[in-house]
């Protein structure tokens, strides 16, 4: 029955179609869908809306001063027993 349904079809039509043509048809679409929605966020990303300046924050006068940390504190002591130690050696 699906048979004679499907040669109703392509007498109907007067065309038969290939699975693999309609495939590779339906790929290129595809691709081209892709390449479109490429294009959409290259331009997006590629060519930002201009950050308005009255939103950043103002650049400090001043260089601030790095806080001596406990860790370099640590590492000059270690660095003194090292050079203690190759100075008995």
């Amino acid at each position: 029955m699906i048979h004679t349904f499907s040669c109703c079809l392509i007498v109907a039509f007067g065309q038969e179609y290939d699975d693999d043509e309609l495939e590779a048809e339906l790929a290129d679409l595809e691709m081209e869908g892709e390449e479109d929605e490429q294009a959409k966020l290259d331009a997006l990303l590629l060519n930002p809306d201009p950050v308005p300046t009255d939103k950043l924050p103002d650049v400090p006068e001043h260089v601030p001063v790095a806080a001596k940390s406990k860790k370099a504190a640590e590492k000059d002591d270690d660095l003194a027993d090292l050079e203690k130690w190759a100075a008995a050696s």
